[in-house]
């Protein structure tokens, strides 16, 4: 079975959900430009292409649109949206999509619920958070009852860039945030979690970087000092560091 794991889906409702209680907290316009105008369209759209790349199952996410927002309320209705949202699609289809769960972060309470919904109630084959956390980084201490209820359940963690450039004035004026930014913000945080002594500390979550996990293969290469309890042989060989998997 072929499976891709990083596939996108952009309901029209959910990003305009966002844009009516966001507050412009979370950029909508890079899943503007790859929604289609109804599920139709992007499902039929969508199976074609799989068909012709002979791809058997795609495992949908919401990429950088997660519902980060500082209202506690508009994030959890955001998050249960749009998770609500992507059931709905795996039930129509369920041999050709499976999907992530959204997260109603940084409140980790009201995300902990959501994630036991998700994957008790609706079937979700993990969540997907992006590489930094309302300008919290991944590594950050608050997320850590996140982290032990995900390597409790094994679940998948798939990690996708947020935009952001990894905050680099530099990048972002280049108007290069997502063809140059994005693979250093997947590199960095890779490179983050493992020196903080995440893959030991939760060696049961399955993570997952995409874009061939940008420059992370070349960072365990030796170039990166790497504590000798966060990843076993990562100064030797990538694909020996824990759970950590890179993909297209």
């Amino acid at each position: 079975m072929r499976i891709d794991v990083h596939a996108h889906y952009f309901p029209i409702d959910y990003l305009e959900r966002l844009e009516r209680v966001g507050n412009g907290e979370v950029a909508t316009e890079p899943g503007r430009r790859s929604a289609w105008a109804s599920r139709r369209a992007d499902l039929d759209a969508r199976l074609a292409v799989m068909d012709r790349a002979h791809v058997d199952l795609q495992i949908l996410s919401i990429a950088s649109a997660n519902p980060y927002l500082s209202a506690e309320r508009h994030a959890v209705d955001a998050s249960r949206a749009v998770n609500d949202s992507y059931a709905e699609l795996v039930r129509m289809h369920p041999r050709r999509f499976a999907a992530f769960a959204a997260l109603p972060l940084p409140h980790i309470d009201a995300s902990l619920r959501e994630l036991a919904r998700a994957i008790d109630e609706l079937g979700m084959l993990g969540v997907t958070v992006t590489a930094s956390i309302a300008g919290k980084t991944l590594t950050d201490d608050a997320f850590a009852p996140i982290y032990r209820e995900f390597d409790a359940r094994g679940s998948v963690l798939f990690i996708h860039p947020a935009g952001r450039a990894c905050d680099s004035p530099a990048i972002v004026e280049s108007g290069a945030s997502w063809s140059l930014g994005a693979p250093f913000e997947d590199t960095l945080c890779a490179v983050q979690l493992l020196q903080s002594g995440f893959a030991t500390r939760y060696p049961n979550i399955r993570a997952i970087i995409p874009h061939l996990g940008a420059r992370f293969r070349f960072s365990c290469s030796g170039s990166i000092t790497w504590p000798r309890a966060s990843c076993r042989g990562a100064g030797r060989r990538a694909s020996s560091c824990a759970n950590f998997g890179t993909i297209p």
